[in-house]
Order: C-alpha cells, then sequence, then structure tokens
C-alpha cells in the first residue's frame, strides 16, 4: 500500500517508523534540543499544491508528537528544515 506525500497519514506512519526505529531510538539520545519542523515547498507538478509543515517533537531518541502543521508554524520551531 502506498501513502501519499505528503499527507496526515504519510506523518503518522512517519511517527511510527521513528518509533520503531532501534538505530534512531540509540542515535538520538542526545537529541534534548527540542522540536524539530519539516517544510516541503509547493511543487503543484508533483501533487503538492502548498507548502507542507510537519512538526516533530523528538527527545532523547523518541519522537513524542508528530503532526501536520502550516509552513509559519514550522519556521518557529527551534530547528526547521526547508
Amino acid at each position: 500500500m502506498s501513502i501519499q506525500f505528503p499527507s496526515e497519514e504519510w506523518v503518522g506512519a512517519f511517527f511510527t517508523a521513528i518509533n520503531e526505529s532501534p538505530e534512531y531510538k540509540e542515535g538520538g539520545k542526545p537529541w534534548t534540543h527540542g522540536v524539530t519542523a519539516l517544510v516541503v515547498k509547493a511543487l503543484p507538478e508533483i501533487g503538492v499544491p502548498e507548502d507542507y509543515g510537519i512538526w516533530l517533537e523528538l527527545h532523547e531518541g523518541v519522537c513524542r508528537e508528530a503532526h501536520h502543521c502550516s509552513s509559519e508554524e514550522a519556521q518557529t520551531a527551534p530547528f526547521c528544515i526547508t
């Protein structure tokens, strides 16, 4: 089954994948710097009609929360990858 990217369903699957990854659980242990957000820039020709933000609350090898947000909200995170 394929999941449309970006979408709430994809964000949920990403959240699950992060938390099921033993490599992330170990490698992410030192991370205590707060939220990391992602912004996928609009690219209508591939089905992304507008910017899409993803909010990831990461802490010590665990993703505590993941959800879609606006690109403006994503840019308020301590770390934002566009």
